[in-house]
């Protein structure tokens, strides 16, 4: 029983890990897309006003 248990743990924290990866990388992903996407903005208005 106890093998069992410990057995259920190791499969339950690594799904946690991969949960936790993959939501990691989707942020990342969009605070990348978002920096992009600021700086073409500040790069359009830096052009304006020269």
């Amino acid at each position: 029983m106890k093998k069992n248990i410990l057995l259920y743990l190791l499969l339950f924290s690594l799904l946690v890990n991969v949960f936790q990866y993959v939501n990691s990388k989707s942020i990342i992903d969009k605070y990348e897309t978002d920096i992009k996407k600021f700086k073409t903005k500040i790069e359009n208005l830096e052009n304006k006003n020269v």
